[in-house]
């Protein structure tokens, strides 16, 4: 049988002679760092609609184009810092976002890979401790795309390489492409397993370069989120996490953005199921008992859901540095969505 775009997500068909078909209001917050005018530096601003961003940080800024995106694509809540134009200021704007609570994705508007970087380090670093989320960032344009892209290789990073074009003809920054598309996973957050194949971009009418399906391979294999334009309108091809790892053939295997989404939604989820479990409960045998059927219930719910495939019993002790600690291990497995269905047809004439 012939597979047709190894990595394009969707529906083909071929010939064989046997086998078988094989935003509304919510809790995400979209963090935005840009830059801006010299003033209001370095403060959040809570932005929820495009009027906000022009108030605080005035039109033709950096910072105001990224809300405006994100808010026509559907982000219900922005927390914004303005950088004003000092590169210096986006670590201590990182580290501000790092302690905000229900961040669910960042993005900026620097194409310096050391600032890049440190986004990066912040999205981990806040992921490590309970504040799940990821980030976006944008290649420079006319950047080699697969070197580039080598600097990241971590599944709480989407990377985004092409970049939009207005009515005038002119290339701007994929900065745009990837507050859209931040827009897009907040939107997500409650639904984490929706897939984002074929999810429309709002207000971006055209895209710089266009790709072959071959470019689109090489895009994924690389790490990278690629888009094209159908019927007049932007859609995302596959949106993936920038982790690669090489599998038993030796070709870089990568993974939807959505596992690492359901994981945080399953993880978020519990952990607040067992703050309740804090107030009553002492560090002993029958406590943990309870604190397992809690785990348990919420799993078994996960796996009705399609969330999940499987999971193991909750493995629950106590710390051995501290006896006020109690250990919950959790093992389960996500499942992964389908990017393609093959059709195989059998013919009698």
């Amino acid at each position: 049988m012939n597979i047709i775009a190894n990595e394009r997500p969707g529906i083909f068909y071929d010939y064989d002679t046997s086998s078988i078909i094989y935003s509304e209001p919510n809790n995400a917050v979209v963090g935005i760092v840009a830059e801006g005018p010299n003033n209001n530096i370095g403060e959040i601003y809570n932005i929820y609609k495009i009027s906000d961003a022009e108030t605080i940080f005035g039109n033709n800024q950096s910072i105001t184009e990224l809300c405006k995106i994100a808010i026509e694509n559907g982000a219900y809540k922005i927390a914004a810092i303005n950088i004003g134009d000092n590169e210096e200021n986006y670590a201590q704007a990182f580290n501000k976002l790092k302690d905000t609570e229900n961040i669910c994705v960042i993005i900026c508007d620097s194409h310096n890979i050391e600032t890049q970087t440190l986004l990066m380090q912040s999205v981990v670093s806040a992921s490590e401790n309970c504040k799940e989320r990821i980030g976006i960032v944008a290649a420079p344009q006319d950047s080699n795309v697969s070197t580039w892209a080598s600097n990241f290789n971590c599944e709480r990073i989407i990377l985004v390489a092409q970049n939009p074009i207005d009515n005038d003809g002119n290339i701007k920054t994929g900065n745009i492409l990837a507050a859209a598309l931040a827009a897009l996973v907040s939107k997500n957050y409650d639904n984490p397993s929706k897939t984002f194949n074929g999810a429309v971009i709002s207000s971006i009418s055209s895209l710089s370069p266009y790709l072959t399906d071959s470019q689109i391979d090489d895009y994924i294999l690389s790490g990278v989120t690629p888009f094209e334009k159908i019927a007049d309108r932007i859609e995302v091809i596959r949106a993936i996490t920038s982790k690669k790892e090489l599998d038993s053939s030796g070709v870089n295997k990568v993974e939807n953005i959505n596992l690492i989404l359901i994981s945080d939604f399953i993880i978020r989820n519990i952990r607040e199921a067992l703050y309740t479990s804090l107030s009553f409960s002492s560090n002993y045998l029958v406590s943990y008992s309870s604190i397992e059927n809690q785990v348990i219930i919420k799993l078994q719910e996960y796996l009705e859901l399609g969330l999940i495939s499987s999971y193991e019993k909750p493995n629950i002790y106590q710390s051995t540095n501290d006896q006020s600690v109690c250990i919950v291990e959790l093992d389960f497995v996500v499942i992964n969505g389908v990017n393609q269905i093959h059709l195989t047809a059998n013919i009698k004439v």
